[in-house]
């Protein structure tokens, strides 16, 4: 698999729940956010949820949107949404009504939720404008383009702006962090796919 669209179209095949739909997206994800040069200089490390929750007891909760933690290396945390969307969804409100609420202590720096649907509603923007901490997007949008011609942005998802650094060094390391994530096999299956 060279694309992000076919590696969306295999954990989409193959998921056998939306849960695990999820969870396939946030590996492949928090792959990507440790091997993007402008992630990977912004982040010190990407954790899973789950396991930045187990070893901070004062967050010991369930996953109530927040799917990864990423330690900013000036200092603070991101956090992270993952929604593997179908490619014709609509981002609404209350796509982002959990995530937003999950992700407001003094310990978060900034937020990023990384979709794969096709706009942005007026009600879901207006939610995230003037956030604090601030709200970001990554999208992968296909609406313009191809699997090897993917457009991605990293800022508020109204601004049409592209991501910092060059398209094609950028589209390597995403079809870089797919092909890890999708070959690495974990210590134990995930959701019944090996």
């Amino acid at each position: 698999m060279t694309g992000f669209q076919e590696v969306l179209d295999y954990i989409r095949a193959n998921a056998e729940s939306e849960f695990c739909k999820g969870t396939l997206f946030e590996r492949v994800m928090k792959t990507y956010f440790e091997q993007d040069p402008l992630h990977r200089d912004r982040f010190e490390a990407v954790h899973f949820w789950k396991v930045w929750a187990a070893i901070r007891p004062d967050f010991d909760r369930p996953d109530f949107g927040i799917d990864l933690v990423a330690e900013e290396r000036d200092g603070g945390f991101c956090a992270v949404q993952c929604k593997c969307f179908a490619p014709n969804t609509r981002i609404s409100k209350e796509h982002l009504d959990g995530f937003i609420s999950a992700s407001p202590r003094e310990l978060y720096t900034a937020r990023i939720v990384v979709e794969t649907g096709v706009k942005w509603g007026p009600n879901a923007l207006c939610k995230i404008d003037g956030l604090k901490p601030e709200c970001g997007a990554l999208r992968f949008n296909y609406a313009q383009g191809t699997a090897s011609t993917e457009r991605l942005a990293t800022s508020h998802p109204a601004s049409g702006i592209g991501a910092r650094g060059k398209p094609a060094s950028r589209r390597r390391s995403l079809n870089c962090a797919l092909r890890t994530s999708m070959t690495t096999k974990p210590k134990r299956p995930i959701c019944g796919m090996t």
